[in-house]
Parts: structure tokens; C-alpha cells; sequence
């Protein structure tokens, strides 16, 4: 049984950082990969990797950073976690109690682990193994039933962005249809830059304009297309230059600092959300009994304003609260709409800013050059006339 250390674990919710951690290929029966941590107060806890779909190994590190290098392994499966309790005696008789193991099943998940730079040789190794018994079981189970087998043929290298996807959001099928978009978009990409270069560049619209003259000729649908494709990459253009590309700046540069104010602050505010929620859990056998009390109150007055509106509309049928209500309703809808339909001029919204701009610089300005000319009056003073007092 090939065992390598490791320093760190992450499934979801499960976070060991432990030196007793380690991954382990189990041979028999049959190959599993598993993700054991042992803890002789808390027990052992094993995760089992089970139906794994892909397998990414990497070694990192960052520049002009002092810590050392380090390996991280990612394994896309179902896991399977075990955990045993430790076996505890009692002093004053000889036998032993040893409570029962417990296990949980996680039909999807993404497992990482992190291990030393020098690890990574034994890492591979192992992932070697478990590759060529998931190539040969795959090729000898197809006369038998192949829901037996643990293993399958996995795909080898993962993005770089599946570590930022929630624990409950992940999936195989989610992070397929991440790449899809990611690859849809990318062709849309490449089909805009050519656009813009026919659009805009001489040359290059010169010598592919008889081209596109002959499909348009000999093909009607294309030229719908084409106008179609030619309106879209025109609005994603206005778009990307209004929109787009100066909040894609500011995001860039404003991301590092952001998460790094985050990360800092992370175990701050899980204090603080774990304070709430226990300050919350306390009060809420208080609490309970108030909202049911207001709760039914509400019922109450809502109940005697219904029994008053049917009396009077049986002694005054002309009087109709309703359609006042409607009336009201109908006014503000109105007024909603009117203000939906007032569109502003960009240019002037934007003349408006950078008046407001100058306007406010030059008066803090000017507000600061008054009184940065006070003191200097006011010390030219001070020294001047302490001199006609040494004169006097």
C-alpha cells in the first residue's frame, strides 16, 4: 500500500491541516485512491474517492515570496468519508469502549490536497498506478458488469478556476458547462477581432471584400447572417467600449488588494457571523413567542378592518374603498412608467460629472489656498512683531 504524506486536506466543508495527513492507493481488493487523517483524540477520518472523473496535478509557487514551493493534487469524484472514533478505556475496569464508525456520502465533490515540492515524485507515481489500473479495468470489464469496478477512465489536468467554485454548486456536469461557455466565448472573441480588423482596417477589408461579395452571391442565408452578426458585433463593440472595458480596468486593479483585505479580514468576520448566529440561536426561544403573539395580532386587526370595509359597504354601497385603492394604484403605475420612459443623454450626464468635478476641485482649491496664505500671514505676523517687541 503506496502511502505519501501530506500537509493539508480540503473537501467541501472538511478542512484537516494535520502532519498526520497522508494519500494512500489501497491495492486490495481492488485500487482506491483515499485521504486519510489521523487524530488520536478525534479518530480517523478516510475519504474515499469513488467514480473519479479527472485528476490535476500541479506544482506552485510564488514569486518573490519566501515560503517554499508546493504540490497540490485535485481529484474530481464522489467521496465516500468514513469516520472512526478513537477507542477509549476506563481505569477503574480492564475493558474497553469503542464507539461505532459513522459515514457520509458526497455524491459530487473536489477534493484537494497540498504536499511538500519533494513529494511530488511519489505523487506521480501513484497517480500512475491508478491510471494504468483504471486503463486495464476498463478494457477488461466490458463482458462483465462494469458498475463493479471503482475506477474509471478519468481526464487528466483541470482549470485553474475550478478551486473558486462553491463546494455545493460543484459538479462534473457544472464545470463542463463552465468550459462551454468559456469556449463559446472565445470563439466569439476571435470572430469580433476579425470584424473589427474587416471593419476598420483598409488593407485587410480590401482583400477580403471579393470573398465575401462571392458567398453573398452564392449563398442568400449568408448575407442575413453576415448583416445579423455585423449589428451584434457593432452593439458588443459601443457596449465594450462604454461599459465593459472600464469596469474590466477597474476590477483588475482594485481584485489583488480586494481579496487580499478579505483574506485578512476572513477570520474576523467568521467571529463575528459566529457570534450572531449564537446570540440569535440563544434569543430565538424568546423571540418565538413574540412573533406569534404579533403574528396573531396582525391577523386581529386585519380581520376587524375586513369586518369594517364589508359594513360599510353594506350600509353606503356607494362608498367603494376599493376603487379608490385601484385609482391610487393606477397613479402610481403611471407615474413609474413615466419615469422609466425619461432617458438621459450619456454626453450630457458625463458633461454634468465633469462639471461637478471642476467645480469641486477648484473650490477646495481655492479654500486651501486661503488658508494656507492665513498662516503664512499670520506667522509672518507673529514674527514681526515679536522683533518690534526686542526692538522696543
Amino acid at each position: 500500500m503506496a502511502e505519501v504524506p501530506l500537509k493539508a486536506i480540503k473537501c467541501g466543508r472538511i478542512r484537516k491541516k494535520q502532519p498526520n495527513c497522508s494519500l494512500v492507493l489501497a491495492e486490495k481488493p481492488m485500487p482506491k485512491l483515499e485521504f486519510i487523517c489521523r487524530d488520536e483524540t478525534n479518530g480517523d477520518m478516510t475519504l474515499q474517492c469513488e467514480n473519479i472523473t479527472a485528476i490535476d496535478l500541479k506544482v506552485e509557487a510564488k514569486f518573490g515570496s519566501i515560503e517554499a514551493m508546493k504540490g497540490t493534487v485535485l481529484v474530481e469524484c464522489s467521496v465516500l468519508e468514513k469516520l472512526t472514533p478513537s477507542t477509549t478505556g476506563t481505569t477503574g475496569n480492564n475493558s474497553g469502549t469503542t464507539s461505532e464508525s459513522s459515514t457520509k456520502r458526497y455524491p459530487n465533490c473536489l477534493v484537494q490536497a497540498t504536499f511538500h515540492v519533494k513529494e511530488t515524485g511519489a505523487v506521480r507515481d501513484l497517480l500512475r498506478k491508478l491510471r494504468t489500473y483504471s486503463n486495464l479495468s476498463s478494457g477488461t470489464t466490458s463482458g462483465t458488469n462494469h458498475s463493479e469496478s471503482n475506477t474509471t477512465r478519468f481526464k487528466e489536468g483541470l482549470p485553474q478556476w475550478v478551486r473558486y467554485i462553491p463546494h455545493y454548486l460543484y459538479s462534473k456536469r457544472t464545470r463542463q458547462c463552465i468550459q462551454l461557455a468559456i469556449y463559446v466565448y472565445f470563439v466569439f472573441s476571435v470572430m469580433w477581432a476579425l470584424w473589427q480588423l474587416y471593419r476598420y482596417v483598409g488593407f485587410v477589408r480590401e482583400s477580403v471584400q471579393p470573398l465575401v461579395e462571392f458567398l453573398q452571391y452564392q449563398y442568400r442565408l449568408l448575407g442575413f447572417v453576415i448583416e445579423f452578426f455585423s449589428a451584434l458585433f457593432e452593439k458588443y463593440t459601443v457596449q465594450w467600449l462604454c461599459f465593459i472595458k472600464p469596469l474590466y480596468m477597474v476590477m483588475s486593479t482594485m481584485a489583488a488588494p480586494l481579496l487580499q483585505t478579505v483574506a485578512q479580514l476572513g477570520p474576523v468576520i467568521r467571529i463575528v457571523t459566529q457570534g450572531i448566529t449564537n446570540s440569535c440561536m440563544a434569543l430565538w426561544p424568546i423571540a418565538k413567542p413574540v412573533l406569534n403573539v404579533s403574528y396573531q395580532l396582525l391577523l386581529f386587526v386585519f380581520s376587524v378592518f375586513r369586518a369594517l370595509k364589508n359594513t360599510m359597504a353594506k350600509r353606503f354601497p356607494a362608498f367603494d374603498i376599493g376603487t379608490y385603492f385601484r385609482a391610487f394604484k393606477n397613479m402610481l403605475w403611471a407615474l413609474w412608467l413615466s419615469l422609466s420612459q425619461v432617458q438621459l443623454d450619456p454626453l450630457k450626464v458625463q458633461l454634468i460629472l465633469v462639471r461637478s468635478t471642476i467645480i469641486n476641485s477648484s473650490r477646495a482649491l481655492s479654500l486651501g489656498m486661503v488658508r494656507l496664505a492665513r498662516k503664512i500671514y499670520k506667522v509672518i505676523w507673529l514674527r514681526r512683531s515679536a522683533r518690534l517687541e526686542k526692538e522696543d
